[in-house]
């Protein structure tokens, strides 16, 4: 549903919840009716003062953005906050910390500390050559980018941290080539052909990402792999990952020393140049975006599958028959734009 407000029909836009523009915000400005508040919507406004919104459970990127003038924000239902949602807004200080959730820290520098925070958004210590050890013993989770050229931070202290994303801790010298951290895999510079560890349980995201240096990696214990978690790791030839549970989008993608075909633990890591009528009855789960874009293949029969991950096959415009009789999940968007596909499978 769309809504319509202000003098101008179009001068602000809402959809399903979702706040798309506000143009000619200014002052103090509130709105229970949105939910979250889309890419840099409110970017470069140097005319809003403080704002209220009671619903809201989501910031995108650069929302606020160079909102100058901006000194108050209440966001009580707030749980995301993406990268630079909150960058140059000096009116609300140097530190902003909300529902847990730290939006941005200018001016950090040597040995910091806060046991309130829960979440490190994206990009916050991006960077920041100043800061020298971090500990925060409540965090679980650390966005993408957060501690990216921090290279004079030497130590951090995350106890509870569950959640590293996308290259959080890229370029960090001083903290040494490897780290893990409650047995999350955030980097491992320089890995070079046979790589083993039984300490590692999950791989974050692009951990690996273009290593063109490994040549067979063992993981006994990893249950998870996190998206692009190989990605481009073009001379890999053999994985041993016997407790693995799940993978993320594109973690093999291009890693033509392991083939086309990819199934580990039953679970279908990738399948390139798949095409016409395909089938496998040892696949129990598809990962997410295995077939996207595919326009070769034509029907699929996975008699044992009970898992289809988010856009597994998307844009698969040639597909014309499925046989899936067992799944019992799908992701998002798994078969959208399959026009050909009369009859889209639901979970059972």
């Amino acid at each position: 549903m769309l809504t319509k407000v202000g003098e101008d029909a179009f001068s602000k836009i809402i959809e399903n919840g979702v706040l798309i523009k506000w143009t000619n915000a200014s002052g103090d400005i509130s709105d229970s009716e949105i939910t979250a508040i889309s890419d840099g919507v409110f970017k470069g406004n140097t005319n809003i003062t403080s704002v209220s919104f009671p619903n809201v459970t989501k910031i995108s990127p650069r929302a606020f953005q160079g909102a100058v003038n901006l000194t108050h924000v209440d966001l009580p239902k707030l749980e995301e906050i993406d990268y630079k949602s909150f960058d140059n807004t000096p009116g609300l200080g140097d530190k902003i910390v909300l529902n847990g959730i730290l939006a941005k820290w200018d001016n950090a520098e040597g040995d910091i500390s806060d046991d309130e925070i829960t979440v490190i958004a994206a990009d916050i210590f991006y960077n920041n050559q100043n800061i020298t050890s971090v500990s925060f013993p409540n965090v679980i989770k650390i966005g993408s980018w957060a501690f990216r050229n921090a290279i004079n931070l030497t130590s951090v202290d995350l106890p509870k941290v569950k959640e590293i994303d996308y290259k959080s801790f890229d370029n960090t010298p001083g903290l040494g080539d490897k780290i893990v951290l409650n047995g999350i895999l955030a980097k491992w510079d320089n890995a070079e052909g046979h790589i083993i560890d039984d300490k590692v349980t999950t791989i974050a995201d692009g951990v690996f990402q273009g290593n063109r240096n490994i040549t067979s990696v063992s993981l006994p214990n990893v249950t998870k792999i996190n998206a692009r978690a190989f990605r481009w790791a073009v001379n890999l030839t053999h994985v041993d990952l016997p407790k693995l549970e799940e993978i993320d989008y594109n973690a093999f993608d291009n890693t033509p020393g392991l083939g086309d075909k990819i199934v580990l633990n039953g679970i279908l890591a990738k399948w390139d140049n798949a095409e016409g009528d395909i089938s496998d009855d040892e696949i129990t789960v598809i990962g997410a975006n295995i077939f996207y874009n595919n326009h070769n293949i034509t029907s699929v029969s996975f008699p044992n599958v009970i898992k289809i991950g988010s856009w597994a096959f998307r844009n698969a415009i040639n597909l014309t028959s499925v046989d899936l009789p067992k799944v019992k999940e799908i992701g998002i968007d798994a078969f959208t734009n399959t026009p050909k596909l009369i009859n889209k499978p639901s979970a059972q």
